[in-house]
């Protein structure tokens, strides 16, 4: 059974590496750190500043992503962990570096680094608008025309009055 299910969470794993925009570029530049353990992330961030984030994959949910930051709080409770919805990411109308772009409070993307000389990973951080401006779903906007309303706005037709009328 265990054999099975790996498999399965594997096989959606790679399926989103595989198929879904900007995934794979972000994995292949240590953008989104892959098989990490809430332990392992926690070890990674505690010491961070607050704002500071890394993408996963999840452990529990195969096929999807999750997403830790540092909060500022003095507590063992400083990483937080966001599972990432499929309604936050729409296919191509919204990407994952779409949603991370959204969110505020996380401000510093973590990539993976080399090690140093002692053996110990050296993680690379970078402001998150900075990194993912190049993977950001372009999205064309016409200009205003001129001689059209901004808005459709409602309204009470003069007709619908005098229909009323006639009946």
């Amino acid at each position: 059974k265990a054999y099975a299910s790996f498999w399965t969470w594997f096989g959606k794993t790679i399926k989103k590496l595989r198929y879904q925009r900007h995934i794979l570029p972000l994995w292949q530049t240590g953008l989104i750190h892959g098989f990490l353990s809430r332990e392992a992330v926690y070890e990674v961030l505690r010491d961070q500043d607050p704002g500071t984030f890394l993408v996963r994959f999840s452990e529990r949910h195969s096929g999807q992503f999750a997403v830790a930051y540092r909060i500022d709080a003095a507590t063992n409770d400083c990483v937080r962990h966001y599972l990432v919805q499929p309604d936050d990411t729409s296919g191509n109308r919204k990407t994952l570096p779409d949603f991370l772009s959204e969110q505020a409070p996380l401000r510093y993307l973590l990539q993976i680094g080399t090690e140093d000389e002692n053996g110990i990973k050296v993680y690379n951080k970078f402001l998150k608008d900075s990194v993912l401006e190049s993977y950001l779903s372009k999205r064309n906007t016409l200009p205003p025309a001129v001689g059209y309303d901004s808005d459709i706005i409602s309204y009470r037709s003069h007709m619908v009055s005098m229909d009323k009328e006639v009946l």
